[in-house]
């Protein structure tokens, strides 16, 4: 049973090493419609509606609810690690990485965001004792021919952008979720991984809502995104971008 979690975890290792950096590139064309904070409040707050609705269903299946999850009941001792999870792995993850797309181009972004594995595996020796199988040197090898592919290609530069300040966030969005990894392993292992995502996507509403009223942020401007049908498509890829176990 353990191998064959090891070598899904693997497999879907892979997965993300096929498309690093693909939530910077894809969200460039909304966060130039919208306020980088407001997007990530509306995010998460149609993130919540959406596992609601599929919470709904999953927990009427046995089979199922096993997996996913069957109870929004939690463990108090969790909240903290679930607050971390949604603030920092979520909220902090998606903010900084669209505020680096105001100085450095979608490759730029693409290639630190890659750098994801590496800074994942190094944190789960580094405090988990986590050690790699066959299929995870695999994903990791992959990995590091990706960006070096990504690291050769046309670059972008942004007028009025600051280069050093844009990869500075993109790093701080890369570490979040990285950092953050293990964590919502656990999370997923302890409540199954529907229920797990809907606490840490509440954590970020809340705090999100609270963001958006101190800051005064006009939420009209979710009309943008409901009149471009472009918009619309790339805006529905976004909850799911950043669920890489």
């Amino acid at each position: 049973m353990i191998i064959g979690q090891e070598s899904s975890l693997g497999y879907k290792s892979i997965k993300v090493c096929f498309r690093p950096g693909g939530h910077g590139g894809g969200s460039k064309p909304l966060f130039q419609a919208v306020d980088p904070m407001t997007l990530v409040f509306f995010r998460y707050i149609t993130a919540v509606i959406g596992l609601s609705v599929i919470f709904c269903f999953t927990s009427r299946s046995q089979s199922l609810s096993k997996d996913l999850g069957g109870s929004l009941k939690s463990d108090h001792k969790d909240i903290v690690k679930i607050a971390l999870c949604g603030i920092i792995g979520q909220g902090a993850f998606s903010l900084f990485n669209f505020l680096s797309l105001f100085h450095i181009g979608a490759t730029e972004n693409g290639i630190i965001q890659g750098m994801q594995p590496f800074a994942t595996v190094f944190f789960g020796m580094l405090f988990m004792n986590f050690r790699m199988n066959k299929v995870q040197w695999c994903a990791f090898i992959t990995s590091v021919l990706c960006i070096y592919a990504m690291s050769v290609g046309p670059t972008n530069s942004i007028d009025g952008g600051t280069p050093t300040l844009g990869y500075i966030y993109v790093t701080c969005s890369m570490l979040s979720l990285a950092w953050t990894a293990h964590l919502r392993a656990s999370l997923a292992d302890n409540y199954g991984s529907v229920v797990s995502m809907l606490y840490q996507y509440i954590s970020v509403a809340v705090v999100g809502f609270f963001a958006v009223i101190a800051m005064g942020l006009d939420l009209s401007q979710i009309f943008i995104i409901l009149d471009s049908p472009l918009l619309i498509f790339l805006w529905r890829q976004l909850p799911h971008s950043a669920v890489l176990i």
